[in-house]
């Protein structure tokens, strides 16, 4: 059996895990959750922005966090040209500023890593042009800011996590956060609280549930579920030209949607993909010779666990679901082997390739699972994704 040597880097889009769990409180905008917990989680799409317009000399932020996410954006007050962002690079925390003279940049200490999913203390303090960086009340460093502007002038508010649609001012390509932040406070501001209590008028909030998710210290094995329109997880891996197989555990009511898709350059037509298509599966591929379906007739979408396989080699195919098992040979043709690169998405696909995959063959191309996953394994190799 051919296996997939999944690669630890992995894009994952609203996943939240521990289908047996005691479920996610999510607020779009405005809602206020039951319970006075100060905490948040942010699932790497997740973001709060508040409006806020001020000028002022001084500059006082202080957070928690926990995550595994060594790269991404903390908080960010833009303006028209002034900001203040908090970012995680490679672990460190770093607080680039810019007063109207020039961009400016504090450093937490060298070796000092944030992305160990432990809480940490933050704080940073800005008088005129000396700033200060403390992180867990033990490790400082200082900087003194270049030019004679010692105003921040705010004008288009707090954003935390991510930005949204925000792209008034550019200031690189930042991942979103993912993991827990607590005791967030921007110039006196509580800004969870705020955007907890606030309304659609004076905050925006998007895919953030209102305590630290259990789903930041589950194990790799854990049941994970898919809750959101959208979601997917996205290996760096590709499957070999002689095929290979996927199996897992699922537990879903959907009655379509994308379980696997693995396509080729875009100069080929190549591709696999297994998914649910009026309750069962379907399996489909591709070696550049017209797509090949194999349709299985058991149904699985009833809301109960159901064990599932999929093979495919080049002249065979085969589903099994709770060991029913459906095969068929798929004719030669001129192309002899599949021919595939790219990501291994999982319970559905990003937006820029569902039009693709429903026009390769796949039907539920543009449809992400709704459901729990658990044992997945692709190729024989349990793939290890990182939660964090």
């Amino acid at each position: 059996m051919t296996t997939i040597m999944i690669n630890w880097k992995v894009l994952i889009l609203f996943i939240y895990s521990l289908c047996h769990g005691h479920g996610h409180q999510f607020v779009e905008s405005g809602a206020s959750p039951d319970g006075p917990g100060a905490e948040a989680s942010f699932f790497g799409a997740s973001y709060i922005s508040l409006p806020l317009q001020e000028a002022k000399s001084s500059t006082e932020i202080s957070l928690r966090l926990k995550t595994h996410r060594a790269d991404s954006l903390l908080l960010l007050a833009a303006g028209t040209t002034d900001y203040c962002l908090v970012v995680l690079e490679g672990g460190a925390l770093r607080v680039r500023i810019n007063l109207g003279a020039g961009e400016s940049e504090l450093s937490s200490p060298p070796r000092l890593r944030l992305d160990d999913l432990l809480w940490h203390d933050v704080k940073i303090s800005r008088n005129t042009a000396d700033m200060t960086l403390t992180i867990d009340n033990i490790h400082t460093t200082k900087i003194t800011l270049a030019g004679r502007f010692h105003e921040l002038n705010i004008h288009y508010g707090v954003f935390l996590g991510g930005l949204g649609d925000f792209t008034e001012i550019f200031l690189g390509l930042l991942d979103n956060f993912r993991g827990c932040m607590d005791q967030v406070m921007y110039n006196g501001i509580e800004v969870l609280r705020e955007a907890r209590e606030g309304n659609s008028k004076t905050s925006d909030v998007y895919g953030v549930e209102w305590q630290c998710s259990e789903e930041f210290d589950a194990s790799p094995t854990a049941a994970i579920s898919f809750v959101q329109p959208g979601a997917y997880v996205a290996f760096q891996e590709s499957y070999p030209r002689t095929g290979g197989s996927i199996s897992m555990q699922i537990k879903t009511q959907s009655q379509h949607a994308l379980l696997l898709y693995n396509t080729g350059p875009p100069s080929r037509s190549d591709f696999i993909a297994l998914e649910i298509y009026e309750g069962r599966l379907r399996l489909i591929i591709d070696k550049g010779n017209g797509a090949v379906s194999l349709n299985s007739t058991v149904p699985i979408s009833d809301g109960v666990w159901h064990s599932v396989e999929a093979h495919f080699q080049p002249t065979y195919m085969e589903l099994s679901v709770d060991d029913h098992i459906e095969d068929q040979p798929t004719a030669v043709g001129e192309n002899k082997y599949f021919d595939l690169s790219g990501l291994l998405f999982i319970g559905g696909v990003e937006v820029n390739k569902r039009a693709r995959a429903v026009n390769q063959g796949a039907r539920n191309g543009d449809k992400s699972l709704e459901g729990c996953i658990q044992h997945l394994k692709a190729g024989g190799a349990s793939p290890q994704y990182q939660r964090g």
